[in-house]
């Protein structure tokens, strides 16, 4: 009995903390991915439920309740790094689609031809192989996942990528909005071509009358 609080205070320690600490800075890192600032309450409600096992087991006398609660409180901690990480890849991934998705294919393919060429397709793997490790993920308090390495790695590479799709907005935009240009003077050419054509018109037809007057001017001239 003497030494439960000693394995309380160890299991805490050295792997309860921890993770508690690594999701609590997901959860920051999640909340700042997001523009609407939304509040998860999955990670949340986990967060709630690991605080509930780690108090049951305060109140624990048996080795065994004490060691479930504990094994529990991990466990609900696994799910809300997962459910958070989650979270976190999902909110990258939109804003990318969101800068992308302002600009037409032609613009793209002008200036940032590398996005199809490239990144789009690994943005499809890595979608591909976060769907393999949310089928595959284990939440049971006895694996614990750290620092969610299976997630980490994809949400670094994520990042990576929605930084160099950021950094091609200003010479997206100046495409844009020089196909646009192009695009008005290419729509009014036709118009511009009949107005210009039908003022000709007018105007040799003018032309061509004041030459007649002239002619018949001098006919008359010559036949007094």
């Amino acid at each position: 009995m003497e030494n439960l609080p000693i394995k309380f205070h160890s299991v805490l320690r050295e792997e309860i903390a921890p993770l508690y600490f690594k999701v609590k800075d997901a959860i920051i890192e999640a909340e700042g991915t997001d523009p609407l600032k939304e509040t998860y309450m999955a990670p949340f409600n986990e967060l709630r439920n690991t605080l509930d096992h780690i108090m049951k087991g305060c109140m624990m006398d048996s080795p065994k309740d004490l060691s479930n609660n504990l094994m529990e409180a991990k466990s609900h901690l696994n799910r809300a790094g997962y459910d958070v990480y989650e979270i976190i890849v999902s909110n990258i991934g939109i804003d990318i689609y969101g800068i992308v998705s302002q600009y037409k294919p032609s613009v793209i393919n002008t200036v940032f031809p590398k996005y199809y060429n490239e990144i789009q397709a690994e943005i499809l793997t890595i979608q591909h192989e976060i769907d393999e490790i949310r089928k595959n993920k284990n939440v049971d308090g006895d694996i614990n996942p750290g620092p969610f390495e299976s997630y980490e790695s994809k949400k670094e590479r994520l990042k990576e990528i929605h930084s160099i799709v950021d950094s091609h907005v200003a010479v997206l935009e100046e495409e844009r909005k020089r196909q646009e240009r192009a695009g008005f003077w290419k729509r009014i050419n036709p118009y511009l071509v009949r107005v210009f054509g039908g003022l000709l018109v007018i105007l040799l037809a003018d032309k061509l009358n004041v030459l007649d007057y002239i002619l018949a001017f001098f006919v008359r001239a010559g036949n007094p």
